[in-house]
């Protein structure tokens, strides 16, 4: 009779890279016992402390690795109340730092990831401002700040920008914040980490007003395709209630498309003669953004269409 055998490791794996981090520890050894310390480019802070190899045969700090932090101005600290006075920076690792994703921004005095962040630092009036969605790359946007901080990432009221473009195009800034724009997936995605709503402000061919609003909303990355997700709760004009499948909640789970990219689920391309969306079939609830004049919602009844004659689209944390 052959016994179980127990797999006993006998040191820990390749150090964990951390984004901006890299090790200073001379000679780097994986046995039990051994130490690694990290340490952060000029502007961040490490937060983490020493890491250590086991004897389970896994790095384990004495503190939650957070890993390479922004640096908010002051000096060294001993609590958050220290770093009052950048708003969001907390006292770690006895520096203060804005929280993971978030940057310092000078001209807020405020560590800031969105809209929602600059509203939160006292930032009240609408316009547009410097967001860093992904902590890294800083980008200008249209922020609504008389509703809570919502940040902006789709308006169209002029007609004069190209919407009918292809993946690579969407996935980056297009347009200008004086008249039309899309602020690109890769932002959308970043902004959209943490839980969200996603709010459409639009006013009809008519000038009535229609608005829906979506709650956990996310898109995810480029490699899944920035497909959507959100919960079946949501608000929408009461004039509209009535609309299929509640609208874009028909979209749950759908991956973006455009016109050489097919990844709705219809036996059509719908980008091809629809515009770029995250497509179900091509009669759901879809901008039908290849032409700025046919704007417009499909209601699933009788055939009927809601016209738009401007859009705003927006995003904005729950927390």
């Amino acid at each position: 009779m052959i016994s179980d055998i127990s797999i006993v490791r006998l040191e820990c794996p390749e150090p964990a890279e951390y984004y901006n981090a890299y090790i200073t520890t001379p000679e780097i050894s994986r046995s039990f016992g051994s130490t690694l310390q990290y340490a952060c480019p000029t502007g961040y802070a490490w937060v983490g402390g020493v890491v250590t190899c086991s004897t389970a045969g896994s790095w384990q700090s004495e503190g939650q690795i957070e890993g390479c932090l922004v640096l908010a101005p002051g000096s060294n600290c001993a609590s958050d109340t220290t770093c009052s006075p950048v708003v969001s920076a907390k006292c770690k690792s006895d520096v203060c730092v804005c929280p993971a994703g978030f940057s310092y921004l000078p001209d807020t005095s405020a560590c800031t990831r969105d809209c929602k962040s600059l509203f939160n630092s006292g930032v009240q009036s609408n316009g547009v401002y410097e967001i860093t969605p992904d902590g890294i790359n800083s980008v200008n946007t249209l922020c609504d700040m008389e509703n809570g901080g919502w940040t902006v990432f789709e308006r169209r009221f002029i007609g004069n920008v190209d919407f009918m473009l292809e993946w690579d195009a969407y996935r980056q800034f297009f347009g200008s914040l004086n008249g039309d724009f899309w602020l690109g997936l890769d932002y959308l995605h970043a902004l959209t980490v943490a839980d969200s709503d996603i709010y459409f402000d639009f006013t009809t061919s008519a000038n009535q007003p229609f608005y829906a609003r979506y709650h956990n909303f996310s898109v995810a990355d480029n490699h899944t395709l920035f497909k959507i997700s959100m919960s079946s709760v949501y608000e929408i004009t009461p004039e509209y209630s009535n609309i299929r499948n509640g609208g874009f909640y028909d979209h749950n789970n759908m991956y973006f498309s455009t016109p050489q990219h097919d990844n709705d689920i219809s036996a059509t391309n719908c980008a091809s003669t629809r515009g770029a969306w995250w497509w179900n079939k091509c009669y759901t609830f879809g901008m039908f953004l290849k032409s700025f004049n046919f704007m417009k919602m499909y209601m699933g009844y009788n055939d009927t269409y809601v016209y738009f004659k401007e859009t705003t689209m927006k995003v904005r944390r729950t927390k």
